[in-house]
């Protein structure tokens, strides 16, 4: 048996013909992370737009807000959170759903606030939102200092150099909270080499059968999978079923509460960068304005965990707690 090392411990085993770990660049696609970067996106929504639901959110739920209402302020957030002013809490759902699946599978979403004014008179022509990392135009991020590499099509009709460095102020940077994004940055590895594997193991079985041949090097999935529970676990996320089994249902009960707090802990900061955008929209406009957050409670996280550990609630209970 050869075990390929990854973040240091034997973790993702090949059993029977030695193997080594697959060369070149990860599978370019990995759906199992884009899985996970769907279902934050999607508890995150059901956080914000409640009113409109009819599940989860219990534990926490938000409505948003601008106070005092100026309508020249809604229009130039409506044009961030995408779409003409109409429900707020529905825009900012959708919004907060599209960052929190980009954050999980990239790690960060950038955006750029630009002014547009007239030359002579210095008059507000615009005002513009515009995501820095484009598919060809890559940014990094440094704390609060992004540099962003144009793409060398960019750099020339613009005649500029393909470096540059972003003003603090008009950047808006949507990331995971410091204390997750380690652990986001382990799952994120974990589940791309994941996939990796799966996908050479499915092509060495098919040329094997191809060619009738007994060569197939006996790729050993339960203990892949028992590498991504390890790594997700931090986390909390539950993969859609695919760890039943490695576990205990009150295990599995533990990982959706976890899965849970990371979720409200993401969609808490990326609410803190709009926060931000409402205030830098307001000084442009000369008026004092701000994003209200509004978040109601029937029951918390712990309430749960500690019901959970007394072994007293039932488990349709726990779920209808938790979901």
């Amino acid at each position: 048996m050869r075990r390929v090392d990854l973040f240091g411990r034997d973790d993702l085993m090949w059993s029977g013909k030695s193997v080594s770990e697959p060369s070149g660049p990860f599978f370019p696609t990995s759906p199992n992370l884009e899985m996970m970067g769907e279902d934050a996106g999607a508890a995150i929504y059901l956080q914000c737009h409640q009113r409109h639901s009819s599940v989860g959110g219990g534990f926490s739920s938000v409505s948003f807000g601008v106070e005092p209402e100026d309508e020249k302020v809604m229009n130039c957030f409506g044009t961030l959170v995408g779409g003409e002013y109409r429900d707020l809490d529905y825009n900012i759902a959708q919004f907060l759903n599209m960052i929190g699946r980009t954050i999980i599978v990239e790690g960060y979403f950038v955006y750029e606030f630009q002014v547009g004014r007239d030359k002579s008179t210095g008059k507000l022509v615009e005002m513009d939102f515009s995501p820095v990392s484009a598919p060809d135009d890559k940014a990094f991020v440094c704390g609060r200092h992004v540099v962003q590499l144009l793409s060398r099509v960019v750099a020339r009709e613009y005649d500029c150099s393909r470096i540059r460095r972003l003003n603090p102020s008009d950047t808006f940077i949507f990331q995971a909270p410091k204390r997750w994004r380690r652990n986001l940055h382990r799952a994120r590895s974990a589940l791309r080499l994941f996939d990796a594997m799966e996908h050479r193991a499915m092509e060495e079985m098919g040329k094997a059968m191809r060619s009738r041949s007994h060569s197939y090097s006996g790729y050993d999935h339960a203990a892949n999978v028992t590498m991504v529970a390890r790594e997700t676990a931090p986390l909390g996320w539950t993969g859609r079923g695919m760890f039943h089994g490695y576990g205990t249902d009150c295990q599995l009960f533990e990982r959706q509460i976890r899965w849970n707090e990371f979720c409200i802990d993401l969609r808490d900061s990326m609410i803190r960068e709009l926060e931000r955008a409402v205030e830098k929209i307001a000084e442009i406009l000369k008026c004092n304005c701000r994003l209200t957050v509004e978040e109601r409670k029937e029951y918390t996280l712990e309430d749960v965990r500690k019901k959970l550990r007394e072994g007293k609630t039932s488990t349709v209970k726990l779920v209808k707690l938790l979901f």
